[in-house]
Formats: C-alpha cells, structure tokens, sequence
C-alpha cells in the first residue's frame, strides 16, 4: 500500500471548517422550548451536513468525470434540500405549527365486494376516537412547504417557496428506479442550475433571520453558497 504524505493527504480531504463552528452557528436559532426539545440532536445533524455540503462543493471545483460530477450535484441537492426540511420541521413545532388529529382510528370495517356496472367495490368504514389531546401527524415536506408558504415564514417573496417545490421533487431522485417519464434518469436531471438553485434556497434559510449570527461571521461561513 502507497504511503501518502502529509501535503497529499491534505490534498485529498482540503480544508473544510470545524463542525463546531457551524454548531456554534445552530446554536443561535435551534433552541429548546415547550414544542421541541432534542435540539442537541438536530444541531449535531445539521452541523454534520453542513460541513459535508462544504465538502462537496470543494470537490466540485476540481477537475473530475462529468457523470461523477453530476452525482455530487445530486447529493448536494439531497443533502441541501434534508437540511431545509429539518429547519422548517423544527420551526414549524416550535411555532406550534405542526399538523395534528383531533381523532385516531380504532376500527376499518370492510364490505363484501359488489358488482356495479361491471365494476367490482366495496366500502371501508374508518370508526374513529375522539382523543382528549391531539395527536401530532408526520408531515411530509409538501406539506411543511404548504404551511410555511401560508404563514409566510421565509418572508413574503413567494419565489422561494417555487424554488423548493422544485428542489422536493429532486429529492425523490434518491430512489434510482422512480421514472416518470423517458429519459428521466440523474445525468438529465441535475447539472449547476439545480447547485445553483440549491445555494440559493440554502442561502434564504440560513442568512434568515432565525439565527442570531453576525453578518460578516455568517458569509464566512458560508461562504461556499455564497
């Protein structure tokens, strides 16, 4: 095995900023409350991504085959679009926000199955309880994007909420057999138009006002969307 020294080990992992640089920064907007209470947690996800996000877009400015290229833009988008649906779940709970159910399902009830008109069918009937307290529902992030746009929680330029429909959809990219049509497939789908709108979005939530973080500190460290 090939021993490297230093200055191409350096090479090969670059200089990316300390995770807790970027935990430092969580810190000043993910904050416990009555709503939310594993904030140590997040904060670490969020740092985690983060620093690789950075990572990534090192490795973007070097020379590389054009399909490995396109596949770091997919993880970039992935990876950026996971860390805006964190923030928003976060600030959606903390804001109590969260969609909930007055009721939960004791029962489902099925028929026998009929002709109609050809057509076989039958009829489900849901018996329900009223609980004393709601109980929270998963949200997926249409529905965080939904709720976001109509609280105007990234501000009144609807813009962003666009831009994020379309980064959503690319997250189902993840799953490398849903083809929706021909010649759907990664080389097609991502090039620096998705990094480019990718940096945006992420640029929107983290120069929010959410965190507390001086401006200059700020563009310092994220200076890799910038």
């Amino acid at each position: 095995m090939r021993n490297f020294d230093m200055n191409e080990t350096k090479d090969i992992f670059w200089d990316v900023k300390d995770v807790v640089l970027y935990e430092n920064f969580f810190n000043t907007g993910i904050i416990g409350n009555d709503q939310f209470h594993r904030t140590y947690e997040l904060v670490k996800n969020l740092s985690y991504n983060l620093q690789y996000l950075e990572f990534i877009s090192k490795a973007l400015k070097r020379d590389t085959h054009s399909v490995i290229r396109t596949e770091l833009i997919k993880t970039f988008v992935i990876t950026g679009i996971s860390v805006i649906e964190s923030i928003l779940y976060y600030v959606l709970k903390s804001k109590n926000l969260h969609k909930t159910e007055p009721f939960e399902e004791i029962a489902l009830i099925n028929s026998n199955e009929k002709k109609v008109n050809g057509v076989f069918i039958k009829v489900e009937t849901r018996l329900l309880k009223k609980l004393e307290e709601n109980k929270e529902v998963e949200m997926n992030l249409n529905s965080m994007l939904q709720k976001t746009e109509k609280n105007n929680l990234l501000g009144n330029d609807h813009s962003i909420y666009t831009q994020l429909n379309h980064l959503r959809k690319l997250r189902n990219k993840i799953h490398l057999y849903l083809i929706e049509e021909n010649l759907d497939h990664d080389w097609n789908s991502f090039n620096n138009n998705e990094m480019t709108l990718m940096k945006k979005s992420l640029h929107k939530i983290l120069f929010s006002e959410l965190f507390n973080y001086e401006t200059e500190e700020r563009k310092n460290l994220f200076d890799f969307i910038e």
